[in-house]
């Protein structure tokens, strides 16, 4: 068995708070950070873990205690630069759910905690956690050692045996398990208050319950068969070192939400540009916070944006007069109605009369675009009746909607209409 080597019979040692140093609150690694640019009505995400680091924690693991009716957890930083085989291999279990119905099969009391070895289902079936090969030993060093609070890999007499047993030093063992047999790799700490929890499982009764078991710590036991509600159960999940929250201090501009560490910008749908600012807070697992603010500039999406995310098969195509899927409609035309250029088919915001005489279309919000509403009773004069650059207050705008990123227009001259005239469109590229 995998099991700590039974230095405890004549080590005793008073509680003392676990050896950290000074928490250090996350830092930016941009300074200062760099505007993001957005266009209007294309939300944009920034990962938010590319900008902020916590200089004192790389990686680190929540382990989720069930004791009876009680869930608990407790935050462990690991070390990966210190003792990256061990960190990896312990990250492997974790990431493979291999740790799910695992429980503490050792207590020693004033010595530590561990589990990591044994899983029990909801009958209480108790069977061995699957493991992967053995990792070599990790030397400790300066820092990294089996104090109070650390998390170490057990293993058997064979220093390389080490697979999925792990433990936690309720005392400072850095005299006997940093050397003992080679040593036990220390790759992890608790972090903030966690060892109030831990202490607490420390006091569990311990009953005999044979072989690998002669020291269980159990809850809630008053004799007889021990059950699954009676064993100290536990999992490990890997979470993130920093938290984060944001809020837009120009929400007429843009919305900011945050999902992980995923920071979601979404500006308006359409006709909104200028800068924004969003306030983040970056806040470490041992309450360290760090405040800053991310520029925003939104601007509206303009023809050549529009036209390098179009795969043209040459320049000449790209054009802005230019029709190579031979439907009639320019590229401009595409754009500004939504179209596909290189597909024959009707652009869905194309212009439509209805049974009124009025005009409706749709429209690409864009600072680079005019849209031009002409009326003609002949076909031989044309008279403008609405510019995009007029605005929708326009007393020819009969309703405006908005969905999807783009514009609804619908235009009505007022008084009578005369169901013979003719109406176009135009679409021109600002001066």
């Amino acid at each position: 068995m995998r099991m700590l080597s039974r230095l405890s019979a004549l080590f005793l040692a008073t509680l003392v708070p676990a050896a950290s140093s000074a928490n250090v609150a996350p830092v930016l690694l941009q300074d200062p950070v760099q505007p993001v640019i957005l266009l209007t009505g294309e939300p944009a995400v920034v990962d938010l873990a590319a900008l902020v680091r916590d200089p004192d924690v790389a990686r680190s693991v929540r382990l989720t205690v069930r004791t009876g009716a009680m869930v608990q957890t407790v935050d462990f930083a690991l070390f990966p630069a210190e003792k990256p085989i061990t960190t990896a291999n312990f990250l492997a279990y974790v990431a493979q759910n291999r740790y799910a119905n695992s429980f503490c099969h050792r207590l020693v009391r004033n010595f530590v905690l561990q589990g990591g070895g044994y899983t029990a289902d909801a009958n209480t079936n108790v069977g061995p956690v699957p493991t992967l090969p053995p990792i070599p030993l990790e030397a400790n060093g300066p820092g990294h050692s089996n104090v109070r609070g650390t998390l170490s890999m057990a293993r058997a007499l064979d220093p390389g045996s080490a697979t999925s047993q792990w433990f936690i030093n309720l005392v400072d063992n850095s005299a006997p398990l940093d050397t003992a047999s080679g040593g036990y790799a220390a790759f992890g700490r608790v972090l903030g208050s966690g060892m109030a929890a831990i202490d607490t499982l420390g006091q569990l009764q311990i009953v005999n319950a044979g072989g690998v078991f002669a020291e269980l710590p159990v809850v809630n036991y008053t004799g007889g068969q021990i059950l699954r509600p009676n064993l100290v159960l536990t999992d490990w999940t890997e979470i993130a070192p920093v938290s984060f929250s944001a809020v837009s201090t120009t929400p007429r501009l843009l919305s900011a939400s945050v999902q992980g560490s995923q920071l979601v910008l979404t500006p308006p749908p359409v006709h909104g540009t200028g800068g924004a600012m969003v306030a983040i807070t970056a806040t470490d697992l041992e309450g360290g916070v760090l405040n800053f603010q991310l520029p925003v500039q939104i601007r509206q999406r303009g023809y050549s944006e529009w036209a390098a995310a179009i795969p043209f098969p040459d320049q000449a195509s790209a054009a802005p007069g230019a029709d190579p899927d031979g439907d009639g409609l320019s590229n401009l035309e595409e754009f500004g109605f939504g179209g596909d250029p290189l597909r024959a088919d009707r652009a869905p915001g194309l212009p439509a009369v209805d049974s009124a005489g009025r005009l409706s279309f749709q429209l690409v919000p864009s600072a680079g675009l005019i849209y031009r509403v002409e009326r003609s009773t002949g076909l031989d004069a044309w008279q403008l009746v609405w510019s995009s650059d007029q605005g929708f207050q326009h007393p020819n705008i009969a309703s405006t909607s908005t969905a999807n990123g783009r514009t609804t227009v619908t235009v009505q001259l007022p008084g009578a209409v005369d169901a013979r005239a003719f109406w176009r469109v135009g679409v021109e590229i600002r001066p």
